[in-house]
């Protein structure tokens, strides 16, 4: 999976490219919250979210007696957390590092672990009482973060994955700005984003067509205006 996560050759892009184009008339859309409402709905059958999106759409679903389930791919997915960071130019780093260790305190991470959805970076022992459910939880290898002796901990497995999820998934990485350029142009070419040559020529027919009528109106009524100066 690593590798193909640094894969940025102009072959890998060519060959998701490809990929894409054939499933695009199967794509509802591509907008990630517009898939969480068609789910709920029941307008669609698949979705690529991020875990607490999947969460929110679950709960929602289950609200409303429509019953879905959150996958992780056996070919392996991406693992992503989002980080307070402190800008080099930043003014007030002291300030700025009193926010990121309060919100890193066990029990502030456990609010906003609950607000937000998401499983928090913290790994302290609060973190796992709050996520631990013995009702309705599955026991999951959870060492790989909380450490030994927590192989079969009863959680939500879409909001803390087993061991053997975080073994098939990597980190995301920047690319940088030339080879991400490369790939956002791939990505809009795929979504269909990139007008093609017909499309060019619709638009151009159209306004001529828009120049001829208002030409023609602006000339007739001229020669209306012609006639009645001449019956005067």
């Amino acid at each position: 999976m690593d590798s193909l996560m640094y894969d940025s050759s102009d072959l890998s892009l060519a060959m998701a490219e490809a990929y894409l184009s054939l499933a695009r008339e199967h794509i509802a859309g591509w907008e990630a919250d517009f898939g969480k409402e068609q789910l709920i709905q029941e307008k669609a059958l698949i979705d690529i979210q991020w875990s607490g999106d999947a969460m929110w759409a679950i709960e929602e679903a289950k609200a409303v007696g429509v019953d879905l389930r959150y996958e992780v791919p056996q070919e392996g997915s991406t693992m992503f957390f989002d980080g307070w960071v402190i800008p080099k130019y930043a003014r007030n780093v002291k300030a700025a590092r009193y926010f990121i260790n309060f919100m890193c305190k066990p029990e502030n991470a456990v609010r906003n672990s609950d607000a937000i959805g998401y499983m928090s970076a913290c790994g302290a022992p609060e973190l796992l009482d709050y996520y631990i459910d013995e009702e309705n939880g599955v026991p999951q290898d959870l060492t790989y973060f909380f450490g030994p002796g927590n192989d079969s901990v009863k959680v939500c497995p879409y909001l803390v994955p087993d061991k053997s999820v975080i073994d098939r998934c990597c980190i995301e990485h920047d690319w940088g700005p030339e080879e991400t350029s490369k790939l956002i142009s791939m990505w809009s070419r795929s979504k269909g984003e990139s007008a093609s040559a017909f499309t060019y020529v619709v638009i151009v027919a159209l306004f001529a067509f828009l120049i001829v009528a208002v030409l023609s109106k602006a000339l007739s009524k001229r020669s209306r205006r012609g006639r009645r100066t001449r019956r005067r």
